[in-house]
């Protein structure tokens, strides 16, 4: 069985034999100067998979191709020459694609896995990689020009928009949720509420508390000094927290997909003087953000309406400064256990998925409750770990209602965990 994974430092070795076998195919191949047998060197892979961005494709018997993936903007792909790119939409870039020659299909499998975290990917190769442009293009690349590399070598670029030829169903239930949030905010759901004047004015007197659960509120010493801090608020969208951070001090960015979350925040700015980055995206896409940008991430409970959270993780630590802290809430799964309000009888099987389980998706409908998936603490807490973070705190919360609450039953994590690397921490 082939599967696709996040490489360890344990696969440094078995990576570069494979890129070895690459360098010498190329060679056989006519192209003895894309990468020749000294590129990639061991240190970059060795960065990029400390980075969360290197990947192995294995068998039962071990990684037999690899790929690297740049989240975010690339810099050679500023400028384009000999064309264009068809639009300014987010992508993914994949670089570094070898194989050994026991599998096929590494280009196609590697194309696969990233289309997992975005519609739009970018892909470049060398002028005489007649291999991998006829691998590009039987996935869907298109050619678009020619960029240059670092040395100033010429490279054609092609871009693949999945988005172009079908609908993902991640893009439509996106959506759905995006629509549904903004109606329950209409209709004065709890976290849609903007804090009042008083609470912002007792906040900037450093009375204040904020919440990435239901019920308990965050340590303050999870925060450190927020003065003259680079905040992202991450889905956290609503008027509750982000105007706490700016009365603290903190310079804030907030991204959310709901207009009426994002409305509250430009309302509660507008009322009290204080300027904020607005941002509408959907956090399942890559962040439009550089690297390296932020001192801290508040990430309310809200991956419940995403598919895959691993992704999200990635991006966190990729714009998160070294030292930076990531703060989540996240649901444990415990409540797609039981169906609607009643919590005395188990009926659902986990993993609770409504893209894929009919029976889920009615549950959702008849309950009004946007489209939402499980996830174990394997792809929260686990998903940060292997993004690079290192955890440094957590507690447990309960739903605040109902009779899970009154049996004091964990529904919910809250952790905080930092990018290493060194740097100065908010400690």
């Amino acid at each position: 069985m082939v599967t696709v994974r996040n490489a360890t430092l344990a696969d440094l070795p078995a990576i570069m034999t494979i890129y070895h076998s690459a360098q010498e195919f190329m060679i056989r191949s006519g192209n003895p100067h894309q990468w020749g047998r000294r590129y990639p060197t061991e240190q970059l892979i060795a960065d990029e998979i400390r980075r969360g961005v290197c990947y192995v494709i294995t068998n039962e018997t071990g990684p037999h191709g690899v790929f690297c993936v740049c989240f975010g903007e690339e810099p050679t792909y500023a400028k384009i020459e000999d064309g264009a790119w068809p639009d300014d939409a987010p992508y993914i870039a994949i670089h570094r694609v070898a194989g050994d020659g026991t599998l096929h299909g590494i280009v196609k499998t590697a194309v696969e896995h990233c289309l997992g975290f975005c519609n739009v990917l970018r892909i470049d190769t060398h002028p005489d990689n007649l291999p991998m442009q006829r691998s590009v293009a039987a996935c869907g690349f298109v050619r678009c020009g020619v960029i240059r590399v670092a040395d100033g070598s010429p490279r054609y670029a092609y871009q693949l928009n999945a988005a172009r030829t079908q609908t993902p169903p991640a893009e439509d239930y996106q959506q759905r949720n995006a629509r549904t949030i903004d109606r329950w905010v209409r209709e004065g759901w709890e976290w849609g509420v903007p804090i009042t004047q008083a609470e912002y004015e007792a906040a900037q007197a450093g009375r204040w508390d904020v919440k990435l659960t239901p019920v308990k509120t965050v340590p303050h010493s999870w925060f450190g000094n927020l003065q003259g801090k680079r905040v992202l608020g991450l889905a956290s969208g609503g008027g509750q927290q982000m105007p706490v951070f700016a009365a603290l001090g903190a310079d804030c960015t907030v991204l959310d997909y709901s207009d009426e979350q994002l409305k509250s925040e430009q309302t509660v700015a507008q009322r009290e003087g204080y300027a904020i980055e607005i941002v509408k995206a959907d956090m399942t896409r890559p962040l439009p953000f550089a690297d390296d940008c932020f001192d801290l991430i508040f990430h309310p409970v809200s991956n419940c309406y995403v598919e895959q959270v691993k992704p999200i993780w990635r991006e966190c630590f990729r714009v998160l400064k070294p030292g930076g802290v990531l703060l989540a809430g996240l649901d444990n799964g415990v409540n797609y256990l039981f169906n609607g309000e009643d919590e005395t009888r188990v009926v659902n099987a986990l993993p609770f998925h409504p893209l894929h389980n009919a029976d889920h998706m009615r549950q959702l409908e008849r309950d009004d409750c946007g489209i939402q998936f499980s996830h174990t603490l394997e792809e929260q807490i686990g998903g940060q770990l292997e993004a690079g973070f290192q955890l440094t705190a957590l507690y447990e919360d309960t739903n605040g209602e109902g009779r899970l609450h009154e049996l004091n039953v964990p529904c919910f994590v809250a952790t905080r965990a930092v990018k290493p690397m060194g740097g100065e921490t908010l400690d």
